[in-house]
């Protein structure tokens, strides 16, 4: 019943996925808004060591924490930042690579390099990688990645952006389809309907050269 007309259902929403997808909403403005009176609240409460990425449940919770805590990892995996200057992103605490399975950094860094910004692997005094340290340090993998971030010298602030929507800003209707469609319906019909309707899921279904070639046209 829950399924669209599309494929056969009626097109009923399902109110958990629903649910949650509202309170994702809530979730992208602590990430992204972080100066809030309200992200400050909580984080004083519940994270006031670590960022909204890292925390956790904690010990005694309010409704409100739980009900939040229900979204957070859903957001975080739809979601990315695009770098800057690199002064905010942590190097293995963030999500910044451009992977639609995982964003974060995978090699074994020593704690002193993980709480490291990302500013730290360009070239001293220039918006550039440097590809010597990268290789040493990262695996194969993330190192790959890393140097498909682009750089700009026009774009100074990391920001936050949401894989599911063409304009980069999260909703409440590309979170709702993020659940719903990734769990109901086999990946080459999500693709056909969201091409059909013109949303922009298509990179949170595996396609990742899709995805990379989007994300090196974001700052150019």
């Amino acid at each position: 019943m829950c399924k669209p007309k599309s494929f056969g259902g009626i097109g009923f929403k399902r109110i958990h996925d629903f649910n949650i997808a509202m309170l994702g909403k809530q979730c992208w403005k602590l990430m992204t808004n972080p100066h809030s009176l309200v992200a400050r609240i909580l984080k004083a409460r519940y994270y006031h060591r670590s960022s909204f990425v890292d925390a956790s449940i904690g010990f005694n919770p309010s409704y409100t924490w739980r009900s939040i805590m229900a979204a957070k990892n859903v957001v975080v995996h739809g979601s990315r930042i695009q770098i800057g200057n690199g002064q905010q992103v942590q190097l293995s605490k963030d999500p910044w690579l451009p992977d639609v399975d995982n964003g974060f950094i995978t090699s074994e860094l020593d704690e002193s390099l993980a709480t490291a910004t990302v500013d730290c692997l360009m070239v001293p005094g220039q918006r550039r990688w440097d590809h010597d340290l990268i290789a040493d340090v990262f695996n194969t993998r993330d190192a790959a990645l890393i140097l498909q971030v682009p750089l700009s010298v026009r774009q100074h602030k990391d920001c936050w952006y949401w894989l599911a929507d063409s304009k980069w800003q999260f909703t409440v209707r590309s979170c709702y389809n993020l659940l719903h469609f990734r769990t109901n319906v086999p990946s080459s019909k999500v693709l056909e309907a969201l091409m059909g309707t013109g949303d922009a899921l298509l990179c949170l279904i595996g396609l990742s050269k899709y995805l990379l070639g989007v994300v090196k046209k974001i700052v150019i």
